[in-house]
């Protein structure tokens, strides 16, 4: 791929939307539905989660209805800088954000 960089950046800009937007099925679009393996780290009190489904009714739950020490709004992420290292099959991209 000749543009690594702007990959991922495009895919995290969409990711990104996908909650503004507070669109639940295109955001499982970024998830993988069928082998993950992930622990799901959410920064709001005692939403980590094991598994891909617990992860998702509680997105589901706080785009619905927000959070009672919220707003309810979802916040754009703005990336303040950002880096991928690639090798092969895998990839990790690394970034600053502010909310």
């Amino acid at each position: 791929m000749d543009n690594i960089k702007e990959y991922f950046l495009n895919y995290l800009n969409g990711y990104n939307q996908t909650w503004v937007d507070k669109n639940l099925e295109k955001l499982k679009q970024y998830y993988d539905m069928d082998n993950n393996r992930l622990i799901y780290y959410d920064n709001h009190k005692n939403n980590d989660t094991y598994t891909l489904d617990k992860h998702l009714a509680l997105v589901s739950n706080f785009l619905l209805n927000g959070k009672e020490t919220e707003s309810g709004q979802v916040e754009e992420l703005l990336i303040e800088d950002f880096n991928v290292f690639s090798k092969k099959r895998c990839s990790l991209f690394v970034f600053y954000c502010k909310i």
